[in-house]
């Protein structure tokens, strides 16, 4: 996997570190439940845009920059992948990470 997307498992993780939460508290906090988030982990699965918007309400980010790097997850492996990965890696490393990225895709 690219580590330079921005992926579910990170989205989640990014939660737990900024918030010093556990993935039940995590979880919670979505509307979800923990098996889910297991699900993400152990299956890569990708998080719907609906958990996505609560994500990025939590985190403080654009709603929009989230669904965009839910949809680049979603396809990974597709010809365009590596298009849009390229693109998002850019936006990240321009705006001074995912936050600054975030608030200026898109808008």
């Amino acid at each position: 996997m690219n580590q330079d997307i921005i992926t579910t498992v990170k989205i989640v993780d990014t939660l737990r570190e900024l918030n010093n939460w556990t993935d039940y508290r995590v979880a919670k906090e979505l509307g979800i439940s923990t098996s889910t988030i297991n699900g993400w982990r152990a299956r890569g699965s990708v998080m719907n845009n609906e958990i996505g918007r609560k994500a990025a309400q939590l985190l403080g980010v654009e709603e929009k920059f989230i669904e965009y790097c839910l949809e680049t997850e979603r396809l990974m492996g597709s010809a365009v992948f590596e298009v849009l990965a390229e693109k998002e890696a850019e936006m990240i490393e321009e705006n001074g990470g995912l936050e600054s990225a975030a608030k200026c895709i898109l808008c």
